[in-house]
């Protein structure tokens, strides 16, 4: 019989409105050494126990790992608006959930930062990122399975990848 690994997010990578994401239960620890784009915050998680992992945030990854995310944000907004339609309230929360970990992870991973919410949502570290963001964050959080936070997502997330975009001119890609 394999050995279950558990990792339980620290109190500063936990958003009290996603109650759910406080742990993972990891088969194979390997999975930490590669980039893990459907558990979100396992990195910081890993890290912040002092395990050696795959780290997203370092300047070689940005570029890949935020691409996955960002790729991924567009297959699930399209998941996200059919449950939206059908009025799966519990679908919606999930994908919504995962959506927010995913900006979350593309805007403190832009700015070489892992997650942390230790002052809040937003790090005052965090230099690139859209307009009025916590707010944004916050309005999305207060209603995560509503129409509109949806669309706030979405908008956020265009906005990201418009800031991506430049990023990576100014980085040389």
């Amino acid at each position: 019989m394999e050995k279950s690994y558990c990792i339980h997010l620290p109190a500063d990578l936990q958003i009290p409105q996603l109650t759910h994401l406080t742990e993972f239960n990891l088969d194979d620890m390997r999975l930490i050494e590669s980039f893990q784009a459907n558990l979100p915050f396992i990195h910081e998680g890993a890290y912040t126990k002092g395990l050696n992992g795959f780290i997203p945030w370092k300047k070689e990854h940005i570029k890949s790992s935020v691409s996955i995310l960002i790729d991924q944000w567009k297959l699930l907004k399209v998941e996200i608006a059919q449950y939206i339609a059908a009025q799966k309230k519990e679908q919606i929360y999930k994908g919504m959930a995962h959506g927010i970990c995913c900006f979350l992870e593309c805007l403190y991973w832009l700015n070489d930062l892992p997650v942390t919410f230790k002052e809040g949502l937003i790090s005052r570290n965090i230099k690139i990122m859209p307009i009025n963001v916590e707010e944004r964050l916050y309005f999305i959080l207060s209603r995560v399975t509503g129409y509109h936070s949806f669309k706030q997502l979405e908008e956020l997330f265009k906005e990201l990848e418009k800031q991506f975009a430049i990023y990576l001119i100014k980085n040389k890609g």
